[in-house]
């Protein structure tokens, strides 16, 4: 799923509890930068905040084993552009424990940068505030008194004051944000007895990634010829949708699962997306005949 596009959108409207955790106080402007390396860098977030410094967030959902290097190459490309040193965080909130490194050190470099587990943070701390972007956020840190089922339920009582269709559209970002963590059949269950139907065809993400992987596929089908063109490319198209969503899910896909893919027809790959809702793990996805 589309984690890091949600979490941005959410840093970038509000999250003031979040903000004042990582900077100690609020942006009071985003830049848009946009680095010249060998490969173009494009930071996640850039801020200038209200007491002049500039402030560099990245949002990380895997362990990026050269991390501290990675970083290391922003600061220098941010502070050749600002002329200013930059105070850097990288904000983790992936469900693999963190195994990051947030220093270089060595005889001729000493560098560091504050790295933070999400999870270090409260769930009751992001649901005090009155901000709807930290509430959200409260279903990837850790809750102490709490259960994930009532986390879910605080934040859908945020969300009741609110018209029908934007309590749909952040019920729709709740349930992106709590694929992280697996939580996606509660926030249905809460969303059904909210009277929302969150189903998975009617979310834009996936209308946009499915959308994706239809043209790919229709590029690939016309090339062998107009005759089947069209079937065989909506067909490739839904095999890679489904392949996109699953190593979004669960990682790298085994060669197994990329060969049960590619023998489903469209019904089967229809049916493998639905059940990729409810899958607890790669084997779920895929009938019972076909996983042996």
């Amino acid at each position: 799923m589309k984690y890091d596009t949600t979490l941005k959108e959410l840093l970038q409207e509000g999250a003031p509890l979040l903000w004042e955790v990582l900077a100690q106080e609020q942006p009071e402007e985003f830049l848009t930068v946009e680095l010249p390396s060998v490969h173009l860098r494009k930071p996640d977030f850039v801020a200038r905040l209200a007491s002049g410094a500039l402030f560099h967030l990245e949002l990380q959902g895997d362990n990026d084993l050269k991390m501290e290097w990675r970083e290391l190459e922003y600061y220098l490309l941010l502070y050749k552009l600002f002329d200013q040193a930059p105070i850097q965080f990288v904000l983790y909130f992936g469900s693999a424990p963190m195994a990051m490194r947030s220093r270089i050190g060595n005889e001729s470099l000493q560098y560091r940068y504050t790295l933070l587990d999400i999870r270090r943070l409260k769930s009751e701390y992001f649901l005090e505030g009155g901000s709807l972007s930290d509430a959200l956020l409260a279903v990837l840190a850790r809750a102490e008194n709490l259960s994930p089922r009532e986390v879910i339920e605080k934040v859908a009582e945020k969300l009741r004051p609110l018209p029908t269709k934007e309590q749909r559209d952040w019920m729709e970002r709740l349930m992106i944000i709590s694929g992280i963590r697996g939580y996606e059949n509660i926030v249905r269950e809460v969303a059904e007895n909210m009277g929302i139907s969150l189903d998975i065809r009617e979310n834009k993400f996936f209308q946009e990634a499915y959308a994706v992987g239809i043209e790919d596929g229709l590029k690939q089908g016309l090339e062998q010829g107009l005759e089947q063109g069209l079937e065989r490319g909506i067909e490739e198209g839904e095999e890679a949708f489904l392949m996109r969503m699953l190593e979004r899910r669960f990682g790298p896909l085994p060669e197994w699962a990329r060969e049960r893919i590619e023998k489903m027809n469209r019904t089967a790959l229809e049916e493998a997306g639905m059940r990729l809702l409810d899958a607890q793990k790669l084997e779920d996805v895929f009938p019972l005949e076909l996983s042996n």
